[in-house]
């Protein structure tokens, strides 16, 4: 256990996170006093610097904002090469709780080649996070596990389709045949692609129901990332990143092109043409790079990390 506990390292990204900080990195130190923590902080200009080097954690510095997958590749980089044999992804606004990494390292399963979530709850613990009980624990997402607790028949895990990467831990085997989080997505949607990645080569995604975080973001605005028109963008984003599509850039854009000239021809408006918004989301940015990134992520190794 203590040897588990040694050989697995946090990789929290920070941004603007005083108002967490303090709390996460205490429920690790609480949890797991010798694994060593990894900060990588995407640019921050609150107290949350002042209130890392306070606790002695040390800091790697992006100077920007990199978005929260490729700041997470840096630390994830940075755990593999000082002997990292699991990673656990924390964000700065979850609080491990106590005997729940204690649990997860008793359990057959962390022999298994799989990434491992644990279940998230509110900020204070006193409910099940909204996505959580909406989504990742249905039926339609992992099927058999409220039946299960209703009926006090709870296994020790559950494999299931998607759970967001608030709370992660991937070995270091799934790093290797894997890799690091997709440079395509800036911000939400890098663990959507990273799950469909992770089915693609075959492995399996499990959520520990006796394993939780505390998810504090109940109270929070309406992110500026959730607006329709960003959605339907990263939804776009998503199909043309999925390692399983092998259309090329050509093929792609003079599909949505064809559509689309299709629909303004029949008398539809641009806006209610979803291929207008993509063409537009392709004027962006470089679909050449996201058919780089999802052939890249096709392919078995540590796409995206850099490891000696």
């Amino acid at each position: 256990m203590k040897n588990h506990l040694k050989l697995t390292h946090f990789v929290i990204v920070t941004y603007n996170g005083e108002r967490f900080i303090e709390a996460c990195i205490k429920a690790i130190q609480n949890e797991s006093p010798n694994s060593p923590i990894h900060i990588v902080d995407n640019g921050s200009n609150d107290r949350t610097l002042d209130i890392l080097s306070t606790l002695g954690i040390d800091v790697l510095q992006t100077g920007e904002n990199l978005g929260f997958g490729r700041a997470n590749n840096i630390g994830i980089s940075n755990a593999l090469q000082r002997g990292a044999e699991h990673v656990f992804l924390v964000n700065q606004d979850a609080y491990l709780e106590t005997g729940s990494l204690t649990k997860f390292y008793s359990k057959q399963e962390i022999h298994t080649p799989a990434l491992h979530a644990f279940v998230q709850l509110n900020g204070e613990g006193s409910r099940l996070d909204e996505k959580f009980r909406s989504h990742y624990m249905s039926h339609s997402y992992c099927p058999n596990l409220l039946d299960d607790l209703f009926f006090n028949r709870t296994k020790s895990s559950y494999e299931t389709r998607f759970a967001n990467a608030a709370a992660w831990v991937i070995p270091k085997d799934i790093l290797l045949a894997i890799g690091g989080f997709n440079p395509s997505f800036f911000h939400y949607g890098e663990d959507d692609n990273y799950i469909n990645r992770l089915h693609f080569h075959g492995y399996k995604l499990l959520l520990h129901p006796d394993c939780i975080v505390y998810h504090d973001r109940e109270d929070r605005p309406k992110s500026q990332y959730f607006t329709d028109s960003s959605a339907k963008k990263r939804l776009f984003l998503q199909r043309i990143s999925h390692p399983s599509n092998n259309q090329s850039r050509r093929k792609i854009q003079s599909s949505l092109t064809l559509t689309y000239l299709k629909k303004r021809l029949r008398g539809q408006s641009k806006a209610n043409c979803i291929e207008h918004l993509q063409l537009e989301f392709l004027k962006e940015t470089s679909l050449s790079r996201i058919i780089q990134n999802r052939d890249k992520s096709s392919k078995p190794g540590p796409s995206f990390l850099s490891i000696n």
